[in-house]
C-alpha cells in the first residue's frame, strides 16, 4: 500500500465518508475507490480536486511526498 493509498483511506475514515460516498465525488465505482485504498491503482491527479474537502488536503500533501521521492530516485539513478 502507498502512502497515498493510506492516507486517503485513514483520512475518509477519520471523516466518517463510505467508499460509496467519496467514489461518487470522484466519479468512479466504490471497487475502484477500494482498490486505491488498497495500492493496487493509483490515485491520478486530475482526482484530488474531486474529493471532498476534508480528504483533500491530507491526500494531495501525501501524493506530493511521494512524487517527491519518486523524483529524487530517479535523480540518484542518473
Amino acid at each position: 500500500m502507498s502512502n497515498v493509498s493510506a492516507v486517503l483511506r485513514g483520512a475518509r475514515l477519520r471523516a466518517g465518508l463510505a467508499q460509496r460516498e467519496v467514489a461518487r465525488h470522484l466519479g468512479i465505482s466504490p471497487a475502484y475507490l477500494s482498490d486505491i485504498e488498497h495500492g493496487r491503482r493509483a490515485l491520478g491527479i486530475r482526482h484530488i480536486g474531486k474529493l471532498p474537502a476534508e480528504l483533500r488536503g491530507p491526500v494531495a500533501d501525501a501524493l506530493v511526498k511521494d512524487r517527491e521521492a519518486e523524483i529524487a530516485a530517479i535523480r540518484s539513478a542518473r
